[in-house]
């Protein structure tokens, strides 16, 4: 039914809401993939049109790439290097 892909699909954000109120107040950060992959409920499927998943959760080789660089991006930024 609708109802059960609508609750599928939002299972990842709900994970996601909580592993990061699990960690505040921790010494951690905490890099989301779905918020790398879905900056404000868009995600990218393609950039410069490069496909960047095969499917829901499955990353091409380009869209690993990207998703990999941006992590280590992020953790140099806050590392400090």
């Amino acid at each position: 039914s609708d109802t059960a892909g609508s609750l599928r699909k939002s299972e990842p954000i709900a994970v996601n809401d909580k592993m990061k109120k699990s960690l505040k107040g921790m010494d951690v950060d905490f890099i989301s993939l779905l918020d790398l992959t879905c900056p404000n409920d868009k995600c990218k499927l393609m950039e410069d049109g490069v496909p960047m998943q095969f499917d829901y959760g499955h990353f091409t080789s380009a869209g690993a790439k990207a998703v990999a660089d941006e992590i280590v991006q992020r953790l140099r930024l806050a590392d400090g290097s």
